[in-house]
């Protein structure tokens, strides 16, 4: 009555998805079907990403980038103590 299922870890489940839905997208999907729905799946995985690290952060890094390149700028261009 009762079915014994495999032992399988979650890594090995994961492979296994991951090549089940890599099949099925090579068998019935056109390569422009499958560029966009990689795509897809880019801009959502950077979307969380993103939100994730916060726009606060994304700015505060982006202004101490900005700072070093004027503070090299500066002292290669004649900058002197």
């Amino acid at each position: 009555m009762s079915e014994e299922r495999p032992n399988i870890t979650a890594e090995e489940y994961h492979k296994i998805s991951r090549d089940a839905v890599l099949a099925y997208l090579r068998d019935h999907t056109t390569v422009e079907e499958r560029k966009a729905v990689f795509k897809a799946a880019l801009s959502e995985w950077l979307s969380e990403r993103f939100s994730e690290f916060g726009w606060f952060s994304t700015k505060a890094l982006g202004l101490s980038l900005f700072a070093v390149l004027i503070w090299l700028w500066l002292s290669m261009n004649g900058w002197h103590k």
